[in-house]
């Protein structure tokens, strides 16, 4: 009993001075790196995304969709697909696919465009590595957001709970929203893969 107590104090004190350490000598992280982490957090949690992308003066409307692909029984490949109006990109190990997009949209720039919840959240957890400036106010969409501006992507995102809202990049913008996959949208969206 007696050895089971000192190896909880040395433990305690171990972890005390762990912690005082890791305060004492590392900087707090910039709050433009915290809300590039709390959206990328929120965009783990979805699968499917609807967005609205406004690109070179046009409106796009897309919908994006991370799951197995390769058919009902053999899903043999995990993957996103983004849809729009004519046009498809398909990531998959190793490839992207991109069909039917215009010449002056890379197939990159429009999954982080339209939201895709694993392409966005993985380039959010590199951006959030330092690279950000400091997270100031904005108006989009007639409402206040926080805006997150990296080298060559800006974040916007819901002031009060850090949810994602958007991306700018240069010539482009867009807005979309994160959806709950139900088995009823997710059946609807067997057409996609």
């Amino acid at each position: 009993m007696r050895v089971a107590a000192i190896a909880g104090v040395v433990l305690a004190v171990t972890l005390t001075a762990g912690f005082a350490l890791q305060a004492a000598g590392l900087p707090p992280a910039a709050r433009a790196d915290v809300v590039a982490a709390k959206a990328a957090e929120w965009l783990r949690g979805y699968r499917y995304a609807t967005s609205t992308l406004l690109v070179a003066g046009r409106t796009l409307h897309g919908r994006c969709f991370h799951g197995w692909f390769g058919g009902r029984l053999l899903r043999t490949e995990r993957g996103t697909i983004l849809e729009l109006p004519g046009a498809s990109v398909r990531t998959l190990p190793h490839r992207l696919v991109a069909d039917g997009l215009p010449p002056w949209l890379r197939p990159e720039d429009a999954l982080v465009l339209a939201g895709c919840p694993q392409v966005l959240s993985a380039r959010l957890d590199t951006l959030a590595l330092g690279a950000a400036t400091p997270v100031e106010r904005a108006t989009a969409w007639g409402r206040p957001v926080l805006a997150v501006r990296f080298r060559r992507l800006t974040l916007l995102v819901d002031p009060a709970t850090d949810r994602p809202l958007g991306v700018e990049l240069p010539g482009a913008r867009s807005r979309f929203r994160l959806v709950r996959l139900t088995a009823k949208l997710e059946r609807r969206l067997e057409a996609l893969r």
